[in-house]
């Protein structure tokens, strides 16, 4: 039988003070992380406004190409039809064709921003607006 020599080794830590601190750390990360993921700016609701967002320009864009399409085919009327030009003149200018029979309507009593009432522009006089007669 031999002699045996036994060399005490350091026992290895398996735990202690500074992997309880790493763990800690990335621990704290990770809850970084997925709170950045979820709230951040490019987070899931920055996603969810993103999207709102889109949908609503898109309704913007539907509605102002609509426009656009009836403003083209007013544009292409008055362009071709004379009748739609003429129509478009007694509309917007108040003009009158020979013949026709015009009714004025005497304007009622308005009340102004003091809250009385503002009497009617001359005794007997109607208020006709803007009619004009070709001559």
């Amino acid at each position: 039988m031999g002699i045996r020599i036994l060399i005490p080794r350091p026992r290895r830590r398996t735990g202690g003070v500074r992997t309880g601190r790493l763990l800690w750390i990335a621990a704290g990360a990770a809850v970084w992380g997925l709170a950045y993921s979820i709230f951040g700016a490019s987070g899931l609701v920055g996603v969810y406004r993103t999207e709102a967002e889109v949908e609503r320009l898109e309704q913007q864009v539907a509605a102002a190409q609509a426009v656009n399409e009836s403003l083209a085919e007013r544009v292409e009327a008055l362009r071709s039809d004379p009748m739609e030009v003429e129509r478009a003149a007694r509309e917007r200018l108040g003009l009158v064709k020979e013949g026709d029979k015009v009714y004025l309507l005497p304007t009622l009593p308005s009340e102004d921003a003091s809250g009385s009432a503002v009497p009617p522009s001359s005794e007997g006089e109607v208020d006709s607006g803007p009619v004009r007669r070709p001559q």
